[in-house]
């Protein structure tokens, strides 16, 4: 807040003057300024209480008239540390105003500090920290004197790690008895240093005692530890013993009953008995006849061959004999005994053994028997005479017993079995005939002649002819003669078309008046007149009452009705793309760049370029886009403009001519072009230069052009054919590129 001063004052008398002039409305006690208030010169003896109470406003004496808060300061006299005087706005007397929350103070307590106000009293701020960081002394504040240091008795830490026992003496911390070190290992050097206390240094190397029987040879470590480098040998070369070894008692020997080696290749089976290793003897007997058997000591057994006769103990052979290799071999023993009525064998036991072999087919020497077999006794029995039929009815069929089956021949009469011969007779042997006919005279089958089937007269497909006139083009099928129907149709509807077998094709002509058939299917009631089929004018109606039918009549087909274009909704649809109204100079280039999109294809025929007069709304030119092409598809472009621009030549562009300078130049209320389909339905409108109301997308139009610029330019949509119906979105100004992509970068 701001407290006036000797001006403010004045100003505030003027404010209080008009007021007054207000109210009293003239009256006498308002015919002049208020005279000023004088500040009393006399001090201030009110008692304002202790330093850290609250500042009250003081009347004791009553309000003292001001100027500035200076005068109030030498007016009120001392205040506390939170009070100030200040000289009142309104009432222009002297008060007592609290200094702000959290300004620093002296609340006269030394055992506090960073003291602050506080709704007008000086509150003491954080203790104050008296630790003097000596473990024999007692620290304490006491107001008025401050921090005090007492000395206490008790222990202590004097901070060095190579003393112990430490205590306090007056305020300091003493100590007379050295720490103690020793970590009772041989294997290291006991030190204290005064900063980490104890240190233990590893003696590597010096000789030291691991207490272990079982180690030898013991020094200290780099780690300060007692280690043996070797382990005692406590094997005593007994394989009988178990050797062990104990860390308090050195080595250990016990007996064992364990398998070993006395050393004797002559021994086998080795095991130790009370603690000495022992074998038996070892037998050398391979039971080989054709070696001698031994043993030697330090080798063991031995088996040396030699050759001479010998018994290999088999029965089934005969001048057994040593061979070099060391082995009894022999001859095996003849058995046989030449009759097939028996089967010899060697047994290893007995020796040679004769079986009868009853049953077993033989071979009695008789060349007339045949399936000979052997009977009790071991004696081959005759069969049964053998059959010498040799199949062939050509021969005479006999058997001689030295020579067994004998064929004659002879010229009998025969049957071959073949039923494509006939008349056979034997010769030399053969049955033979001569070819039987299978001819059954039908020009449709084909004859043949099967071993197994005999005659076959199979269906063919041959040229043939069925003996009828009112037949063509006669083919064998499923082996009869079929032709074709001549067609007797004279093309005459008045005329009546039969055929007879005999004289073919007839063509009488029908009666006056009777019904006939032009052909035309969209004539009625034609009549039969001298022999000509004659139209009476009637014709078939199509019309089927709806208006979106093409109703027509095809002579071939009849009544079709397809959809009038008009009425399907599009599928592809010319939009305005792009167009320059007006250019620097003459102003002979103006065009209009048409861009199908959409999908299929776009009817030409039923779209029109209407050109608007913004100021009147009326057209001033009507363009039929079916000039351009009948038919188009999405990315064709249609141009309109003067030849330079129309015929472009580019692919996919087709152009449709008018005069330079077509477009209206937009002056005034602007000017519009729009895209119409039937006449009715709206695809696409524009307007430029201004906002042309019933011919606009969108709250804006797509700008304007000038004339004026140094370069041509053209309004197009950025990008290709996009159509958001918001016009001023859509285009933007660029350069002109007519029957190509616009350039939107620019």
């Amino acid at each position: 807040m701001l407290y006036p001063g000797p001006r403010s004052r004045s100003l505030r008398a003027m404010i209080m003057t008009g007021l007054c002039a207000v109210l009293c409305a003239g009256a006498a006690a308002c015919a002049g300024d208020a005279p000023p208030v004088a500040a009393s010169s006399a001090p201030d003896t009110t008692d304002t209480g202790p330093a850290d109470a609250p500042v009250q406003e003081d009347t004791s004496s009553g309000p003292a008239a001001c100027e500035s808060d200076a005068a109030c300061a030498s007016a009120l006299g001392e205040l506390t540390s939170c009070a100030v005087a200040r000289c009142d706005l309104f009432s222009g007397q002297c008060v007592i105003a609290n200094r702000p929350d959290g300004l620093g103070c002296d609340d006269g307590d030394s055992c506090t500090s960073n003291d602050f106000c506080q709704s007008g009293s000086c509150v003491g701020g954080v203790s104050v920290s008296c630790d003097d960081g000596n473990a024999c002394t007692e620290d304490s504040c006491v107001p008025g004197n401050g921090c005090t240091y007492e000395p206490r008795e008790g222990d202590c830490d004097d901070g060095d790690p190579c003393t112990a026992a430490d205590h306090c003496d007056g305020s300091a911390c003493i100590s007379t008895t050295p720490t103690t070190c020793d970590d009772a290992n041989v294997c290291t050097t006991d030190t204290c240093q005064p900063v980490v206390g104890c240190v233990y240094t590893p003696n590597e190397g010096s000789p030291c005692d691991d207490a272990d029987a079982c180690t030898q040879s013991s020094s200290c470590s780099a780690s300060g530890a007692c280690v043996g480098e070797s382990t005692v040998d406590c094997d005593d070369g007994n394989p009988c013993t178990k050797n062990t070894c104990d860390p308090a008692s050195g080595c250990l020997s016990s007996l064992t009953e364990s398998p070993c080696d006395d050393g004797d290749a002559c021994t086998d089976e080795d095991l130790c008995s009370q603690g000495t290793c022992a074998g038996s003897t070892l037998d050398c007997d391979d039971e080989d006849p054709c070696t001698i058997d031994e043993c030697v000591v330090d080798v063991g057994c031995t088996h040396t061959a030699f050759e001479g006769p010998c018994d290999d103990g088999e029965v089934c052979t005969e001048n057994d004999t040593c061979g070099v290799e060391g082995l009894c071999t022999g001859e095996d023993v003849d058995c046989e005994d030449g009759n097939p009525c028996t089967f010899t064998t060697c047994d290893l036991v007995v020796g040679c053994t004769i079986t009868e072999l009853i049953g077993a087919a033989c071979e009695d020497g008789d060349l007339c028997t045949v399936f000979d077999e052997c009977g009790e006794g071991a004696v081959c029995i005759s069969g049964p005479a053998p059959t010498c039929d040799d199949g062939n009815v050509c021969t005479n069929d006999t058997c001689d017993s030295a020579v067994g089956c004998v064929f004659t021949t002879h010229e009998d009469p025969c049957n071959d079995g073949n039923p494509c011969t006939e008349n056979e007779t034997c010769q030399e042997g053969f049955c033979a005939g001569s070819p039987a006919s299978c001819d059954d005279e039908n020009p449709c089958t084909t004859d043949t002649c099967g071993i197994l089937t005999g005659c076959a007269h199979t269906p063919n497909t041959k040229d043939c002819d069925d003996g009828s006139a009112c037949t063509a083009n006669d083919l064998c099928d499923e082996g009869s003669c079929q032709g074709e129907p001549v067609d007797c149709a004279d093309g005459n509807a008045c005329t009546d078309d039969t055929c007879d077998d005999a004289l073919g094709c007839q063509n009488p002509v029908l009666a006056n008046d009777s019904p006939c058939e032009d052909g035309d299917l969209c004539t009625l009631n034609e009549t039969c007149q001298g022999g000509t089929c004659s139209w009476t004018g009637a014709t078939l109606s199509c019309e089927d009452g709806d208006d979106c039918t093409m109703d027509l009549c095809d002579p071939q087909v009849g009544c079709s009705f397809p959809s009038e274009p008009s009425c399907l909704p599009p599928t592809a649809w010319p939009v305005i793309n792009e167009l320059d109204y007006t250019q620097p100079g003459a102003d002979t280039s103006d065009f209009i760049e048409l861009l199908i999109v959409g999908e299929g294809t776009a009817i030409m025929e039923l779209y029109a370029l209407e050109l608007v007069d913004g100021a009147s709304q009326q057209l001033y030119d009507l363009i039929y886009l079916d000039q351009s092409a009948e038919h188009l598809v999405p990315g064709d472009r249609i141009l309109i403009g003067p030849p330079s621009i129309a015929n472009s030549g580019l692919e996919g562009v087709y152009g449709i001519v008018v005069l330079g300078d077509f477009l209206a130049d937009g002056d005034g209320d602007g000017d519009a072009i729009r895209i119409t389909r039937n006449g009715e339905e709206l695809i696409d409108t524009v307007s430029y230069h201004g906002v042309v109301n019933g011919y606009n997308e969108g709250e804006g139009h797509i700008g304007a052009d000038s004339s004026l610029l140094a370069e041509p330019t053209a309004l197009g949509r950025c990008e290709d054919g996009q159509d958001t119906d918001d016009n001023a979105g859509d285009f933007t100004s660029m350069p002109p590129s007519p029957g190509e992509t616009n350039i939107c970068s620019n």
